[in-house]
């Protein structure tokens, strides 16, 4: 829960061969960190985002490095294969420290504007919030019966 300053922010982010959304991508989340700290409602000195590199075969690794000294807020982490999205994720969390962590896929097709609504729930004395994504009409059918069954058992 909120001490009188904001919290710390970790965004947490796997990704796998996306050497072209890199820099466009890094730059949309740090946009999003300086507009959360602009309205008070995180600590953007003590916030980070975490881009895990999830075994990436092309030019990923040179681009995220590339960031990580462009912007002392994007923390790299290289795993030594690809391990999966969930054990990127995993990795990126564990490395964080901050009060907050909040997961997006990099290519960002998560609602961002849903992560300061989270926070204002956080700052309301809410321990966790999560998400739920309402439109799943560009999902395969696949993951729309798999999505559907996974929420009612939740």
């Amino acid at each position: 829960m909120q001490s009188h300053s904001p919290p710390s922010l970790a965004i947490v982010s796997p990704c796998l061969d996306e050497e072209n959304l890199i820099k466009v991508n890094t730059r949309k989340l740090i946009e999003l960190l300086e507009k959360l700290s602009k309205k008070q409602l995180i600590d953007l000195s003590k916030s980070s985002i975490y881009i895990v590199d999830d075994g990436s075969k092309d030019g990923s690794w040179n681009e995220l490095k590339k960031m990580n000294s462009t912007y002392p807020q994007v923390k790299c982490i290289k795993l030594s294969r690809n391990f999966g999205h969930q054990n990127a994720l995993l990795a990126g969390i564990i490395s964080s420290s901050e009060e907050i962590v909040v997961s997006v896929d990099f290519d960002l097709q998560d609602d961002l504007e849903a992560i300061e609504k989270m926070i204002v729930k956080y700052n309301t004395g809410f321990e966790i919030v999560y998400g739920v994504k309402a439109n799943r009409s560009v999902d395969g059918f696949l993951k729309q019966i798999f999505a559907r069954f996974f929420y009612a058992l939740l």
